[in-house]
């Protein structure tokens, strides 16, 4: 606690997370010791922690669910290429929220990363099946 500033009664005054301790008997073995000043809190990796973010999964669940209802409503009058388009841009709008949610966990994780490339990978070739116009 010799690094980081206290209160008249050493607590301190900001929050801190103590990493490693060790206690000494006297202020000689103190001098000849490296210490680290504060650092701030590690903060875990929360992709809903923002309300921009919390905004855009909102979006995103009202947007397949406003897809949905149109390829609902216009199954009987479209052919079904068309449907199955419609049907795809579900697909495609909540891999993109689901990719936006994990992209961020991927960070410590590099099979995570691999895991989430192969699934957009996947997940474009299967926008391939998009009806071509003739």
């Amino acid at each position: 606690m010799a690094a980081v500033a206290t209160d008249d009664n050493d607590k301190p005054l900001q929050r801190i997370e103590i990493l490693k301790a060790e206690v000494v008997s006297d202020k000689e073995a103190l001098s000849h010791m490296y210490i680290a000043g504060p650092k701030p809190l590690s903060k875990k990796t929360d992709p809903l922690a923002s309300q921009r973010t919390r905004r855009f999964f909102l979006g995103a669940i009202a947007l397949m669910m406003g897809l949905a209802l149109v390829s609902f409503v216009l199954s009987s009058k479209v052919s079904p290429k068309v449907h199955a388009s419609l049907s795809l841009l579900v697909v495609l709008v909540g891999g993109f929220g689901l990719f936006v949610y994990f992209a961020p966990l991927s960070k410590p994780n590099h099979l995570h990363g691999l895991a989430i490339l192969g699934a957009l990978l996947g997940m474009l070739k299967l926008m391939g099946k998009f009806e071509h116009p003739s």
